[in-house]
């Protein structure tokens, strides 16, 4: 990502994400919209919103942008054995 180092973004807290949590933040990184990840998944806005929010918290990101690094950074280390 461009400008953007996920080794500096903020504290991540709260552990790996849940299977769900990362279908959110995946569709959120591809860049739909609240609205159509939430028609999407079949949630309510407002529950999508508290998705996010604990998603954010999650990584230690504020914005879209710094998620989108971070599950690229994730999804290029390799896989535990």
């Amino acid at each position: 990502m461009h400008g953007t180092n996920p080794a500096r973004l903020g504290t991540p807290s709260g552990g790996p994400l849940t299977a769900s949590e990362r279908r959110v933040a995946t569709l959120v990184a591809e860049g739909r919209t609240n609205p159509g990840v939430a028609r999407a998944l079949g949630l309510t806005p407002r529950a999508l919103e508290l998705r996010l929010s604990r998603i954010y918290r999650k990584l230690g990101v504020s914005t879209r942008r710094e998620l989108e690094a971070v599950l690229t950074h994730l999804d290029s280390e390799p896989e535990e054995a």
